[in-house]
């Protein structure tokens, strides 16, 4: 389902200052090799203990998002199993120029989904700007889960307009996947709260920070250094 702001009034989500673009910049290419998307990588045991049963068509998850494009058009979105054999469900949804729109799909599990228990790659949620022919045919459904077995079994065919447009814009915020056959208010995080999340993934050691203990070998000279690390890494 679509949310859109309503053009009487400036009107933006209160996330817009935090927005990720996605952009052209001076050049553009349709190229059937090119592709513009914001796409997050989930690990499998963060979606297999959600408390969604994947294999369920009766079970479901709800993806909700803010999106805003300088070019009025229709865009896809995907979701994709990454265990087994990919599955791919992917929904269009459609954009007025430079408009705020909420969107919000519920989308069900499927009996042949694999999702493994581990911290390996799981699930993707992938927002698109633009695929090119590569990676697009007009036998992918949509709203429908279907295995992926050929690099074109991504989403239908995609119109070109916005790659075709010199600094076009794509505006992503808010987005949340949540259990459940409806979307709730985003959740806020702490920055502590954030911070230690990402740290799981990378965390860079300064200078006056590090626990340093060189030891001089006699002859390899090998040089030693301790990390005092503020989370466990994956």
């Amino acid at each position: 389902s679509n949310a859109v702001c309503p053009r009487s009034a400036p009107c933006r989500p209160y996330l817009a200052t935090l927005s990720c673009r996605c952009s052209p910049r001076a050049t553009t290419s349709t190229a059937s090799n090119s592709y513009r998307e914001l796409i997050q990588n989930l690990e499998g045991q963060d979606i297999a203990n959600s408390g969604w049963n994947y294999k369920s068509s009766a079970s479901y998850i709800t993806l909700s998002y803010w999106v805003r494009s300088s070019v009025a058009q229709d865009y896809e979105a995907i979701v994709m199993t990454r265990d087994g054999t990919n599955r791919a469900y992917s929904f269009p949804f459609t954009l007025a120029a430079n408009t705020w729109t909420k969107i919000t799909e519920t989308i069900p599990g499927s009996a042949t989904n694999q999702i493994d228990n581990d911290n390996g790659l799981g699930l993707t949620v992938t927002i698109i700007a633009y695929y090119g022919t590569d990676y697009t045919s007009s036998s992918n459904a949509d709203r429908t889960w279907r295995d992926r077995t050929a690099t074109d079994d991504f989403a239908p065919v995609m119109t070109s307009t916005w790659a075709n447009t010199t600094n076009a814009t794509f505006d992503l915020t808010g987005v949340q996947l949540e259990v459940g056959s409806f979307a709730t208010t985003f959740e806020h995080r702490s920055y502590g709260d954030e911070l230690a999340r990402c740290q799981r993934y990378y965390y860079k050691a300064v200078g006056g920070l590090l626990d340093r203990n060189y030891n001089y070998g006699d002859v390899s000279r090998n040089v030693f250094f301790r990390y005092s690390l503020p989370v466990s890494l994956r």
